[in-house]
């Protein structure tokens, strides 16, 4: 199903662009417009909801965080572990957070990812839905129902398959992100365009040489900063689902 969204001069939602996304793993809605509007209308008004976010989404967008009991975590790669999802959990454990619980996730990848494993995990599953606060997120992290951690300096070895309820996605929220990591969400946008009609993307020779320590050829895929951050971006070491 798909709508069109509308929005005032004060961005207040008229209608929504929403459009079903489809997977073996099953079905998430995925809607475009302000998030206040967006999450008034999904989120589950039989359920108690909990966020997940970190201090850089609080602090940026108090609107969306402050209604609801929140968990923080950490910030970059190296958060995403499995500690971070033992801790989410424990915290959810501690706030008396049962089976009707709602997890909500506020954030970029590295939110959606933690949030989801937690969310799919903590009493054998409850359910869940994000808010993709950066571009980056909304074109690819939180799209799909890929919920994983690292293990190592490898990324999302331990994870899962599972789809939110819906993900939202307002343009908005990108206005504070800093300039790299607009321009890695935009760049993910390209490679996403392309692959959607067939084509491959292409690497220039500087990528496929990779950091020099993790060139082309070598025994393995790249590990600690490297893999962390894809840094060296060789070609040949992409997961199935990345």
């Amino acid at each position: 199903m798909l709508f069109l969204s509308f929005a005032d001069a004060n961005c207040r939602i008229l209608s929504l662009f929403m459009e079903h996304f489809e997977h073996p793993c099953g079905r998430s809605r995925i809607l475009v417009g302000p998030a206040a509007g967006a999450l008034a209308r999904v989120l589950p008004a039989e359920c108690r909801t909990v966020v997940v976010t970190d201090a850089g989404v609080v602090r940026a967008h108090p609107e969306l965080t402050a209604p609801y009991a929140t968990i923080l975590v950490g910030r970059g790669e190296r958060c995403k572990t499995f500690a971070a999802v033992e801790r989410v959990c424990r915290e959810l454990l501690a706030a008396d957070a049962d089976r009707a619980t709602f997890v909500l996730g506020v954030g970029g990848g590295i939110v959606t990812d933690i949030a989801g494993f937690a969310a799919s995990v903590y009493m054998r599953g409850v359910r869940f839905g994000f808010v993709s606060t950066t571009l980056l997120g909304q074109v690819d992290a939180a799209v799909g129902g890929k919920n994983g951690v690292n293990v190592d300096g490898y990324k999302n070895i331990m994870g899962l398959f599972r789809q939110p309820e819906f993900v939202v996605c307002d343009p908005t929220l990108t206005g504070t992100l800093p300039d790299r990591e607009f321009r890695a969400g935009m760049a993910e946008a390209v490679k996403a365009g392309v692959r959607a009609a067939g084509g491959t993307p292409v690497e220039s020779p500087a990528a496929g040489r990779g950091c020099g320590t993790h060139s082309r050829g070598s025994n393995g895929p790249p590990t600690g900063r490297c893999a962390a951050t894809r840094s060296c971006s060789p070609a040949w070491w992409r997961a199935p689902w990345g």
